[in-house]
């Protein structure tokens, strides 16, 4: 079995190490982290990854400047549920261990 995750940095900061610290220590596995930029957790059970290096991944952060693609559509309030940007970094992960897994293969 295969363990992916992401996080942006505020991610990181907000749950991502304490989620780092949980599964070094109560898993015995690996896992794969997709981060945009690079964060100081240490462990031989983490293989850090860039998710800048997935396909389509920078071409897709253009995107990001546009409201829509942060959860504010037309003149209604922000709602999680269409904030794609934030949620796209555990697809463009899946995507990146998936190609990895492939050329291993």
């Amino acid at each position: 079995m295969r363990y992916v995750t992401s996080f942006g940095p505020e991610g990181y900061e907000l749950y991502g190490r304490d989620f780092l610290r949980s599964f070094v220590n109560y898993m015995d596995a690996e896992i794969d982290v997709y981060v945009e930029k690079p964060c100081d957790f240490k462990s031989k059970k983490v293989r850090l990854r860039r998710l800048q290096d997935v396909e389509g991944y920078s071409e897709f952060l253009r995107l990001a400047k546009f409201p829509a693609m942060n959860g504010f559509l037309l003149d209604n309030p922000y709602n999680y549920k269409y904030a794609v940007f934030k949620f796209c970094r555990k697809q463009f992960a899946q995507i990146g261990a998936a190609k990895e897994e492939n050329k291993n293969s």
